[in-house]
C-alpha cells in the first residue's frame, strides 16, 4: 500500500443507491443536525456499534470488520497480504440485508 493513498470497500442496498444518484452530497455534520431538526433522536456512532457487532456475531473476521469501517490495522499481514475475496462480500451483503429487514420491520 502506499502510504498516502487509502481505499475504502462499502457495501450498500441498490435501493440506496438510487436516492443516492438523484441526492447532493451530504457531510456526517449535516445529516447530523438534519437528523437533530426533525427531532430524531440517534446516535451515528450506534450504528456503526451495531454493524460491527453484528457481523462479529455473524462471524466475520474482525480484520474484514476493521476493513469496511475504513480502519486499517498496523499488523502487517493485514497491511500487506490480506485480500479478502468478493465471495465474503457477498456474505456480508446477505447478512446486512438480514439486518435491514429486521429493523425496518
Amino acid at each position: 500500500m502506499r502510504r498516502t493513498k487509502n481505499a475504502y470497500v462499502s457495501i450498500v442496498f441498490e435501493k440506496l443507491l438510487e436516492i443516492g444518484n438523484h441526492s447532493s452530497p451530504v457531510s456526517y455534520n449535516s445529516l447530523r443536525l438534519a437528523l437533530r431538526r426533525k427531532e430524531i433522536k440517534m446516535n451515528i456512532s450506534i450504528c456503526r456499534k451495531i454493524f460491527a457487532t453484528l457481523l462479529r456475531n455473524e462471524g466475520v473476521e474482525q480484520e474484514l470488520i476493521d476493513l469496511l469501517q475504513g480502519r486499517i490495522p498496523k499488523s502487517v499481514f493485514v497491511r500487506q497480504y490480506y485480500r479478502p475475496g468478493m465471495s465474503k462480500f457477498d456474505e456480508i451483503r446477505e447478512k446486512l440485508t438480514r439486518l435491514h429487514d429486521m429493523l425496518i420491520n
